[in-house]
């Protein structure tokens, strides 16, 4: 590994410089990391995305419906491919008829 000349310019005109061997040498980024990548592969959902998605409708709900949702999804993520569980139905909440008329 190469030493390299450091050199430092203080602001009370203090000029300095030291050899030394760098510990992490970083290379440049080549592209913007917030970019699209630019590869042509494709990435298909995971198979049991649907039923994660079923959880965070459940965290989201009043009142919250959380454990049969997790359940499945759960369920899905110790079955093979091909043999997934049924998705959850969440129950219909009816609105009370407003009586005041």
């Amino acid at each position: 590994m190469k030493h390299v000349l450091v050199t430092w310019h203080h602001s009370d005109g203090v000029t300095g410089s030291q050899c030394v061997l760098p510990t992490r040498i970083m290379p440049e980024p080549t592209t913007d990391p917030f970019q699209e990548p630019t590869s042509t592969i494709t990435r298909k959902p995971h198979r049991c995305n649907l039923h994660l998605e079923d959880v965070m409708i459940g965290l989201n709900r009043w009142p919250v419906d959380f454990s049969k949702p997790f359940a499945i999804f759960r369920e899905c993520l110790k079955s093979k491919p091909g043999e997934e569980p049924v998705r959850y139905k969440f129950p219909t909440v009816q609105k009370p008829e407003d009586d005041s008329t």
